[in-house]
């Protein structure tokens, strides 16, 4: 369950960044790649991203980590 609800958490944020930079979603392929290329993405995104996808199932800072991220991109919309 710990991977599905990360897994839904990673989509969540990479949509909010290809909407944010008007680029179309490249499904599953890449996504740190094709993220890591938009023009307008806070800062340290990619390297965020990538120690989320791997930190530990026990790790109870990942849901403030994804939220605090998540959080930087919508005010990035302003």
């Amino acid at each position: 369950m710990v991977t599905r609800r990360r897994a839904g958490l990673l989509d969540v944020t990479v949509s909010l960044m290809f909407a944010l930079n008007r680029r179309y979603h490249p499904r599953e392929r890449r996504l740190l790649t094709h993220v890591g290329q938009c023009a307008v993405r806070p800062e340290r995104l990619v390297p965020r991203l990538r120690a989320l996808c791997l930190a530990n199932t026990d790790d109870d800072t990942v849901a403030a980590r994804y939220t605090a991220l998540i959080t930087e991109i919508v005010a990035l919309y302003a």
